[in-house]
């Protein structure tokens, strides 16, 4: 991946995305972080925002893993994650 550039003002909620990307076109999900402040609630507003359902007897992280896996690249932006930092070791163990 080449010419990747993200910007915006802080705040402002505006942000721009641009680059060359294989195939032409990065999938892109937002998750807005702004109301959460429980860490405990970040991985099931990333899992929302992705469209990954809970499954009865399986692991929320194991889930949105093995449906990041069969997604390719793509562009995940967590918006206001620095109010949530607490839930990094998770999210990034389920992104792995």
């Amino acid at each position: 991946m080449e010419g990747v550039l993200v910007g915006g003002d802080v705040g402002d909620g505006a942000f721009a995305v641009g680059g060359e990307f294989p195939g032409g076109v990065l999938p892109l999900s937002f998750v807005n972080l702004a109301l959460i402040s429980d860490p405990k609630l970040v991985l099931p507003a990333i899992a929302q925002a992705l469209g990954v359902r809970e499954t009865a007897g399986e692991m929320l992280s194991g889930l949105v893993r093995e449906h990041l896996r069969g997604r390719g690249t793509m562009l995940l932006i967590l918006d206001n994650f620095e109010q949530s930092v607490a839930a990094a070791a998770e999210v990034f163990g389920a992104a792995g």
